[in-house]
């Protein structure tokens, strides 16, 4: 006889307070100093569309940019793509799937696109127009082990461009997913972006990116139908802003 062991609902509780706990503290209110803040863009229209809170969700290919140890959750090739303007003519891309090699074992791939088109910010119309870009490419592992615990791993290459000046850099994600049996309760954590990235005009100069650390919490409500209701929470960080707040739900 096989015996399945699985996480109590107070364990988990009490595990989630105890590491979402110093989150809340209050920081120093700060301009962002950081390099390549197009990676802070988010990604998906699912997770946009629950109002970012997705670190404890992350169940679909957008999971490479939210959490890592969401991948493990696809048991299906899946591909995610979106297309985002904002103003003055800017547009954003972003691409990800998720490649399933074994059951519990997902490999997923993501691409971030961020570019400007020509322009002329000098006042002289006779100055040569310039351009911007930015994009990265990565590659994640998402693995469960066992019935409650799933971790990930991500990295990327950056690139960056600025009229003639250009830099580039690598950074490193990674996950955590913790879940009671059916994922009635998930808690997830994550970090992402760590690492640098060259100075514009001076590759011996290295300066930091826009490290993020989030902490959410998923209550799924009859999981096991094929329709259910889900809420989520989540508390973002950057390394130099104050502490956001995510709440949402479908």
């Amino acid at each position: 006889m096989i015996h399945k062991k699985t996480l109590p609902h107070p364990i988990l509780l009490w595990l989630s307070f105890f590491l979402l706990g110093p989150w809340t503290s209050s920081f120093a209110d700060n301009a962002s100093s950081a390099g390549a803040q197009f990676l802070e863009i988010p990604a998906g229209v699912r997770a946009s569309g629950m109002g970012d809170a997705f670190t404890a969700m992350a169940d679909d290919a957008s999971a490479a940019y939210w959490n890592d140890a969401g991948l493990a959750q696809i048991p299906e090739t899946e591909l995610s793509l979106s297309h985002v303007s904002y103003f003055e003519s800017i547009d954003y891309e972003f691409l990800g799937a998720a490649l399933p090699l074994s059951p519990g074992s997902t490999l997923g791939i993501s691409a971030n696109l961020d570019s400007v088109p020509s322009f002329n910010s000098t006042g002289n119309p006779a100055a040569t127009p310039g351009s911007a870009m930015d994009w990265d490419l990565g590659l994640q592992l998402g693995q469960s082990f066992g019935e409650n615990f799933s971790l990930g791993l991500g990295a990327k290459f950056i690139s960056s461009s600025l009229v003639s000046y250009g830099a580039t850099g690598e950074a490193f994600d990674a996950g955590l997913l913790v879940y009671t049996s059916h994922k009635e309760l998930t808690l997830g954590l994550s970090v992402q972006n760590v690492g640098q990235i060259s100075d514009y005009g001076s590759f011996t100069t290295q300066e930091k990116l826009p490290t993020t650390y989030r902490a959410g919490l998923a209550y799924r409500f009859d999981p096991q139908k094929p329709t259910h209701f889900s809420i989520d929470a989540d508390i973002e960080k950057p390394i130099d802003e104050d502490p956001i707040l995510h709440l949402g739900g479908e």
